[in-house]
């Protein structure tokens, strides 16, 4: 089952219509049916009620969304504070010198500009 499908599965379960959840998501109807139908037949069991005019949640149905819509959150929020620390470079950074180079920075003064700490 994909990530996508779980969505389909959430706007259906909102709008009570495929066709306006395939609506929100700019999507064709025919698609948000089959990622419906690929969700459920990768759940082992019919999450809506289906009549010729109205479609609505199962008993399996009630008891899944609740907690697909908390794990859909939990992962939009895991991707957000990922993206956050993705700008901070955060380490020790270690710098090789040849004993030549790093004797001239050392003795003019140069390192304090660079090296916070001198080892």
């Amino acid at each position: 089952m994909l990530l996508e499908d779980l969505q389909v599965v959430l706007k259906v379960a909102e709008f009570r219509s495929i066709t306006a959840a395939a609506t929100s998501l700019n999507m064709r109807t025919a698609t948000a049916s089959a990622a419906l139908k690929r969700a459920e037949k990768a759940l082992g069991a019919e999450l809506f009620v289906r009549t010729t005019r109205q479609l609505r949640l199962s008993n399996a149905g009630e008891r899944y969304i609740p907690q697909c819509e908390q794990a859909l959150t939990m992962l939009a929020q895991a991707k957000h504070n990922m993206k956050d620390g993705l700008d901070t470079v955060d380490g020790e950074l270690r710098i090789a010198l040849s004993s030549d180079l790093g004797r001239i920075l050392r003795f003019s003064g140069s390192v304090s500009l660079w090296m916070p700490t001198q080892r």
